[in-house]
């Protein structure tokens, strides 16, 4: 491998079995967000389908009004769903959803509201 630096072609000559090549696994764009209310008071429940090339995904909530210097709420979670508990019953909450690939890829949603009851 030192000595054929990087030639492709030398090195299948060689009569060793190669490593394959290393391919990215592209992010595919996350849909939208489905918004809804949970089974008791103060919580909603946020999914989406799932994202091909996603490892895992970052649930964000912020409550309105949504400004520039809005601090969001962070939730890690592996499965396309997260219900966010202890809300304010009657305010609204924006919410978006970060999917997580291989490297450092995230690939975000629109933004979504919902009124928590």
């Amino acid at each position: 491998m030192l000595v054929a630096n990087g030639n492709a072609v030398m090195l299948a000559s060689s009569g060793y079995d190669m490593q394959k090549t290393r391919q990215s696994n592209p992010l595919e764009e996350p849909g939208t967000i489905t918004i809804t209310n949970g089974i008791t008071t103060g919580q909603l429940v946020a999914s989406l389908k799932r994202v091909k090339g996603a490892y895992s995904y970052l649930y964000q909530i912020t409550p309105d009004p949504l400004t520039a210097t809005s601090v969001w709420d962070s939730h890690a979670v592996i499965k396309a769903s997260n219900t966010f508990n202890n809300l304010s019953a009657g305010k609204k909450y924006w919410i978006r959803v970060g999917a997580v690939g291989s490297g450092s890829q995230v690939a975000f949603t629109p933004l979504a509201s919902q009124v928590a009851q």
